[in-house]
């Protein structure tokens, strides 16, 4: 399905009519995607589908890439800090919820975007203001949620009202930085009692 992007781009891009005839009817859109595109694709030649799939899954630009393998090692590393079984939390645009996927580590967040109801938004939303927010800890209880990750590393901020209380953790008065690994800094929540349950 991710693929498909940009070989839609691919197609509109040979066939500009057909885009601007699709542009205003999004239902024939998705008829021409769903019914058509895979059989249209099966006729560009080995070179443009190499190059279409290469560029989604290997990116040449370096922020186009979710987490490089040096960000994979920060995130190892911190991964390790925590112990089994406690949570993390972080945007989900800036590569954690691999750690779940790498490492084993237990995120709140597993893919993107945040839905759009029950504890992942409210936590999303709402983490800025612990000292406020009764309803965030104890969401942030549910799941085991003791540590956050903050980085400066964003591969792609889709819908990011839903993570904008996980914006800039080192102004968060509820959290208490632990360690800076390359682009990626974890954090031990220590509002909402966590920080007695964390230590214990």
């Amino acid at each position: 399905v991710a693929a498909s992007a940009p070989a839609l781009r691919e197609l509109l891009r040979r066939a500009p009519r057909v885009g601007a005839l699709l542009a205003p009817r999004p239902a024939a859109a998705a008829l021409v995607a769903v019914l058509v595109l895979p059989v249209l694709t099966l006729g560009f030649d080995t070179a443009t589908r190499y190059r279409m799939l290469a560029g989604f899954f290997r990116p040449e630009s370096p922020d186009r890439v979710i987490v490089g393998f040096e960000g994979q090692e920060s995130l190892r590393r911190l991964s390790a800090i925590i112990p089994a079984g406690q949570g993390v939390v972080g945007r989900p645009e800036n590569g954690t919820p691999l750690m779940w996927a790498l490492f084993g580590t237990n995120t709140l967040y597993r893919s993107i975007p945040i839905p759009t109801t029950g504890d992942e938004i409210v936590i999303g939303t709402g983490f800025d203001n612990l000292a406020g927010r009764p309803d965030v800890c104890e969401a942030l209880a549910r799941h085991d949620i003791r540590w956050a990750i903050d980085s400066k590393h964003v591969y792609w901020l889709d819908r990011p009202e839903r993570s904008s209380g996980l914006e800039d953790l080192a102004s968060n008065p509820g959290v208490e930085k632990v360690r800076t690994d390359g682009d990626y800094t974890l954090y031990r929540i220590t509002a909402c009692g966590m920080d007695e349950r964390t230590r214990a």
